[in-house]
């Protein structure tokens, strides 16, 4: 989240219901602020979205989020019944086998030497370069890339270290291993959570207590076309573009910057097969150089209870997207199905697919690159610099849900500090 609150000002726009949207209008509500929320679509959400199949759920964008105190705090007080993965085991596929860790022995040692002894320096510029520095170019393709890809869709080159894994900042004089041994030691791991059932279902349970709460000033359907009569604090809580479209007359300068931000495109396919017996885990992150087309696989019914109807069945989802299979976009549904069943078939041998569910998102995950962390310093030095001008999206440093309920927390305890010193 960009920018900060105005405390003198009780009321507060928030443009957009999608989950950033829902999440900042429910917190500051609560907060005692009069909010109203604006959505151009009938429905609240924005990507996500549970489709509920005779196989089974299918998500059509997130599937689930690292349970950190505050995300259990946040579930448990919308009422919304999660449930925690069973099996945690991520696989990276090498050469065409599956591995809980794609590196050999000698690899791992010459990795960890690095990371032992090549010391930060002052700008480490994308993240394959500053994986390659630290860990090694063998490290960089069968661990990080495929990592990076699976969160952003796009190559570790395409990613500025600075912008999307700030904490992996190795200071000057300093060392990777020393680095991450502070924090292995401060911080305990994440369990993975989903709503019982679905993400839809924390969505509803927001716009619910939204539009009890807000009454007529919880507005489905209204497009905000200018800023100019809207007064107090304002949020947009929208894609990059569009919030350019509204800052043209505000700030010509951060609304050509935000013009200029970079989505990747992302296809999720959930396919349902007629399978029950499967290894445990959580997913498989593929990297460049394999027969495999997709970026990952999520296993759905490995993961979590009730994904499907019947205990035969088995569901996965498969993401392609950014720069390696671009051509699959504009593809027919013939087409990217067949790409399917090749993958499932190379990965888990003969199946028998019985649906599948294809999602397609033409602007779906942000370029966290240098032009983004431009686009960040022009926001704070204009219009955001001014109190009670914020922007909140995907693009403002978090991508995750995980972090943007985290981002709203500490907003919300930032405008609490805030009502004290005027108290």
């Amino acid at each position: 989240m960009i920018g900060s609150w105005d405390t003198s000002q009780s009321q507060v726009h928030v443009v957009g219901a999608g989950i950033a949207g829902l999440l900042v209008a429910y917190r500051l509500d609560q907060q005692g602020y009069e909010v109203s929320l604006y959505e151009s679509q009938e429905t609240p959400g924005g990507l996500i979205r549970t489709e509920q199949t005779p196989w089974g759920i299918a998500e059509w964008a997130l599937h689930s989020c690292l349970g950190s105190s505050s995300v259990m705090e946040f579930f448990k007080e919308l009422g919304v019944d999660w449930i925690q993965a069973t099996h945690a085991q991520r696989y990276f596929l090498r050469q065409g086998r599956w591995r809980r860790f794609p590196l050999g022995k000698l690899e791992t040692i010459g990795a960890c030497a690095r990371a032992c002894w090549v010391q930060g320096k002052a700008r480490d510029g994308d993240v394959r370069t500053w994986a390659e520095a630290y860990l090694g170019k063998t490290a960089c393709q069968y661990l990080v890339a495929p990592m990076v890809q699976g969160i952003y869709g796009v190559p570790p080159e395409d990613i500025a270290q600075e912008a999307a894994f700030p904490q992996w900042t190795v200071a000057p004089g300093k060392t990777l291993l020393r680095n991450w041994l502070r924090k292995k030691w401060t911080r305990s791991p994440s369990p993975i959570l989903a709503p019982r059932q679905g993400m839809q279902a924390l969505v509803e349970a927001l716009a619910s207590r939204l539009k009890q709460r807000l009454q007529k000033r919880y507005l489905m359907g209204r497009e905000v076309r200018s800023l100019a009569s809207l007064r107090g604090n304002l949020v947009l809580a929208i894609p990059a573009q569009a919030a350019s479209a509204l800052l043209w007359k505000e700030d010509p300068r951060l609304a050509q910057t935000l013009e200029q931000v970079k989505y990747a495109s992302l296809i999720s396919v959930t396919a349902f097969v007629q399978r029950k017996d499967f290894a445990s885990g959580i997913g498989i992150l593929i990297p460049e150089g394999e027969k495999i087309q997709a970026l990952g696989v999520f296993f759905n019914s490995s993961a979590f209870a009730e994904r499907v109807s019947d205990a035969q069945y088995s569901s996965f989802t498969l993401f392609f997207g950014g720069v390696r299979s671009p051509d699959l976009f504009q593809a027919s549904d013939e087409v990217l199905a067949s790409v399917v069943k090749k993958d499932l078939s190379l990965l888990l041998g003969s199946l028998e697919v019985l649906h599948l569910v294809i999602c397609r998102h033409a602007q779906a995950i942000p370029y966290y690159n240098a032009s983004l962390l431009q686009m960040w310093k022009v926001a704070q030095e204009g219009w955001c610099s001014r109190p009670g001008h914020l922007l909140f999206g995907n693009y403002t440093g978090q991508v995750s849900l995980r972090g943007m309920i985290e981002s709203v927390f500490q907003k919300k305890e930032e405008g609490c500090k805030h009502e004290k010193r005027r108290s």
